[in-house]
């Protein structure tokens, strides 16, 4: 059906609509591509095919952000902070093999958490050490060795069978939360195909009711004369 003059632009070129469907980091311009393409596709005349089609557009777009959240929080399901954690430590190892002096060993001591800190007053008290240099070593040596198995504690919860069947659940009630998502935006966008489709159908009835009618009077006022 030919649409009418002007009629694929009128909902196009208000983009209040758009404002408000559109989050940060989203691209309003995609979405208006995304609506013209569907306008150039179903070609839409009046009021209710436009506000159809653009349900239509609405709903594709949902459908995209869901896709993308459910990426992104997918992965980030299988991933733990602890992995940071081991980097952390990682680090302070580092720094720690690095120590020649006290002002060294201070600066390390200071970036510690409080409670490697309250750890070292009770197990590494300076008045233990004969002098400076043996200090220094004795505390590397234990922190280093606390810091080892800090990390192999972090290590065997991450790769442990009750953290991976818990990051496994994680995903599935992601992913099943996708699929009803999915499944109920599907529903309005064949809701909105099947409007569209009832809408042209009726149009087209009502012009070929016309045509007829049109030509029957034709052929009567033929007859008449």
């Amino acid at each position: 059906m030919a649409g009418k003059p002007g009629a694929q632009n009128n909902a196009i070129t208000h983009g209040a609509y758009a404002e408000n469907l559109i989050l940060p980091g989203e691209s309003i311009r995609e979405f208006k591509l995304l609506h013209r393409a569907l306008i150039d596709e179903w070609k839409p005349t009046g009021a209710l095919e436009e506000d159809t089609v653009l349900t239509l557009a609405q709903c594709i777009w949902l459908k995209r952000r869901v896709d993308r959240f459910y990426q992104r929080e997918a992965s980030w399901a299988q991933q733990h902070p602890a992995e940071e954690e081991i980097n952390d430590v990682g680090r302070r190892a580092k720094l720690l093999e690095k120590v020649q002096t006290l002002q060294d060993l201070n600066e390390v001591i200071a970036d510690l958490p409080d409670i490697y800190k309250r750890w070292m007053d009770a197990a590494i008290p300076r008045s233990q050490f004969k002098d400076e240099k043996s200090w220094i070593d004795g505390v590397k040596s234990k922190i280093l060795d606390m810091l080892v198995q800090h990390r192999l504690v972090v290590i065997l919860h991450i790769e442990s069978q009750q953290f991976k069947a818990f990051k496994a659940g994680e995903v599935r009630e992601l992913t099943a939360k996708k699929i009803a998502l999915d499944e109920r935006l599907d529903g309005r966008i064949d809701k909105a195909l099947k409007r569209l489709a009832q809408l042209k159908t009726f149009k087209q009835m009502l012009e070929d009711q016309a045509s007829r009618t049109k030509t029957i009077n034709h052929h009567i006022s033929d007859q008449r004369q």
